[in-house]
């Protein structure tokens, strides 16, 4: 999400106010993201030694959701049911080839291999374990279909979790796995269908808000229009957004274009970017009031008014498009990573004016809610570690890092493996100049 984007581009600039911060808030699923508005001088922290700041930062950091924002299932949770799914006798049925024969021990031996990857959230490895297993037992397509899911490959997952929803193995599971998918493959009419089919088996919190707001956003989207372009498809209402639409999508290809050159990456996708009116937006998300845009797998904007407010809507589009592309590489990222990322791109900002910074390892995978100052704090702490970084050690090595990310590895192993020092060293690095 997008923070005060909306009051941003609906209120003339005030001079008594510093620069736009960006804010993150944890999904109760995954990580959105928030783009928040300007922070007033007299809110900032009165600057004290960092043993007296801790425990008013850990009082704003929070590890609930704001809104019903919804993008994902729950990570824990869904390896607690992946777990479960396997701790029984799923049996093995041996194949009628002589090739394929293979001993009982054998097969679990596969079989605890295939975990210790999916634990490891090292899911190509662990698929292709599992597909090894898949001949001879059925159930392993919904397990399959799991791990393309956690691994962000929708499609893949839709054709695995479709087959196991045939044999009927796993109905719930395979079901809200199903809905979920779809979701983010922005099918909303068959995301709906497996919501409320999963929700049959009984009561689950993660179905229930999504299946509440796909019928919120089905409602909104039948007046919304679509355009298609070769890397986004942008939904808008032709009634309000026919200019706005022409300009957003000139900013989404510089975007792809000038993020994915540093990165040297550009996937071959369709990003879905909807243009709300102010109404909708908060309808559909139930984001918090001073949200301005938000990115939960989709980039959705609030827009009214750009007149005069083209640079403030192009940041915003950087910074969201910035987390899209990250989610494509690994759904790992510490978030200050992600957002000094986003911050890196979308901001020209230089002078962070940061005394003491909110230690990193608090950033890594929460993030100031509550109180404005530590908020702003947090986005320039964020944003200085990951210019630190990208200065000293070049801007391929933060996408190797991500990379990482994605392979499964922990904090301290990728800063080692590509910066050639721990994950303590750096930080440590970083910290002198304050």
């Amino acid at each position: 999400m997008s923070p005060g984007y909306s009051t941003k581009i609906y209120k003339k600039r005030n001079p008594s106010v510093l620069p736009y911060m960006f804010l993150v808030v944890i999904l109760l699923s995954a990580s959105g993201f928030i783009y928040y508005q300007k922070v007033e001088k007299k809110s900032e922290p009165v600057e004290q030694p960092l043993t007296t700041i801790k425990p008013e930062i850990e009082e704003h950091v929070k590890d609930d959701s704001i809104g019903e924002i919804v993008e994902d299932i729950t990570q824990s949770k869904a390896e607690d049911e992946l777990l479960k799914v396997q701790e029984g006798d799923i049996g093995f049925e041996q194949s009628n080839s002589e090739e394929d024969k293979i001993s009982r021990d054998e097969l679990r031996s596969i079989q605890n291999r295939a975990l210790f990857y999916t634990k490891r959230k090292e899911y190509d490895k662990a698929i292709g374990e599992y597909s090894i297993l898949l001949k001879y037992n059925k159930r392993f397509l919904t397990i399959i279909g799991m791990c393309y899911y956690w691994a962000n490959k929708n499609e893949e997952a839709v054709i695995s979790l479709k087959n196991a929803d045939d044999l009927e193995h796993y109905p719930y599971r395979t079901k809200k796995f199903l809905a979920f998918a779809y979701y983010r493959l922005n099918d909303l009419a068959l995301s709906l269908e497996y919501a409320e089919d999963a929700a049959e088996y009984g009561q689950d919190g993660e179905l229930k808000r999504l299946i509440a707001k796909l019928k919120r956003e089905e409602n909104v989207m039948r007046r919304y229009k679509d355009l298609g372009t070769e890397n986004f498809l942008i939904q808008f209402s032709r009634e309000e957004h026919d200019e706005t639409r022409t300009i957003v999508s000139d900013y989404l290809k510089e975007a792809y274009r000038e993020i994915g050159k540093e990165l040297d990456y550009f996937p071959n996708k369709q990003f879905v970017v909807i243009l709300y009116n102010e109404r909708d937006f908060f309808d559909v998300t139930r984001a918090p009031g001073w949200a301005g845009g938000l990115y939960d797998g989709k980039i959705r904007l609030p827009i009214r008014g750009l007149s005069g407010q083209n640079d403030i809507l192009r940041s915003v589009i950087f910074h969201e498009f910035t987390h899209a592309l990250i989610s494509e590489i690994t759904q790992k990222c510490p978030l200050w990573i992600n957002e000094g990322l986003a911050e890196y791109f979308s901001s020209d900002e230089t002078n962070l004016n940061i005394k003491k910074p909110i230690p990193l390892k608090y950033l890594e995978k929460r993030f100031p809610s509550g109180n404005v100052a530590y908020v702003s704090l947090a986005y320039r702490t964020s944003h200085s570690a990951v210019s630190y970084m990208i200065d000293k050690y070049g801007i391929y090595s933060m996408m190797e890092l991500l990379e990482n990310f994605g392979e499964g590895m922990d904090l301290n192993k990728a800063f080692i493996s590509v910066l050639f020092v721990s994950y303590d060293d750096f930080v440590s690095e970083w910290g002198k100049q304050f």
